[in-house]
């Protein structure tokens, strides 16, 4: 094997592969990225109808994010674990609701969904659930070969950027007057 260390924990009788220092800190910075993401949509919700939805939706991964990226650890916590997963659960019944709404706004006609807000809002749904199943089920056994263990990651830095990257687009010359997903962004 490379430079990865085998530790076997008796407590829970599981086998895992301690992630080399750098994939280490790449983790962190990568679940830093999400928490960035996360507590920006979170406040651009305050000024919603239904911020009392949409806050707690958004700060909830935020905080498991940060906690991440404090000890990477955490996910192995009882508590951590099952509140990712309540979490993680609820996002993926709104979601459906979500579709069944923006089912009904487009009358089957095919649009990008980023123009409506029920588009928007599904898109972030979507990304909860990707992200809270990525850090939930990180550390399952099938999963703890090197190669798999890489793959992930650049995987997940790569996914955590394209939030970020689609939003910092709305701020480039006159695009979000352009660019669906940015409608309404700049309206007090």
């Amino acid at each position: 094997m490379g430079n990865e260390e085998i530790l076997y924990e008796e407590s829970c009788n599981k086998l895992f592969v301690k992630l080399p220092d750098r994939w280490e800190i790449v983790w962190k910075v990568t679940n830093l990225v999400m928490a960035v993401f996360f507590f920006l949509a979170a406040f651009v919700n305050h000024n919603d109808s239904d911020w009392y939805i949409w806050i707690p939706v958004y700060l909830l991964p935020a905080i498991l994010t940060i906690l991440i990226a404090v000890d990477t650890n955490i996910t192995e916590n009882k508590y951590w674990k099952n509140l990712a997963l309540v979490h993680l659960l609820m996002c993926c019944a709104f979601s459906v609701y979500q579709l069944i709404i923006l089912h009904e706004v487009y009358n089957d006609k095919f649009s990008n969904p980023l123009r409506v807000e029920e588009g928007r809002e599904f898109v972030g749904l979507a990304i909860i659930v990707f992200w809270l199943s990525v850090c939930r089920f990180m550390s399952l056994p099938s999963l703890s070969g090197q190669r798999t263990i890489k793959v992930l990651f650049l995987l997940s830095v790569g996914v955590s950027l394209v939030p970020l990257f689609s939003w910092a687009l709305c701020y480039v010359g006159n695009w979000h007057q352009v660019l669906g997903h940015c409608k309404g962004m700049f309206e007090s």
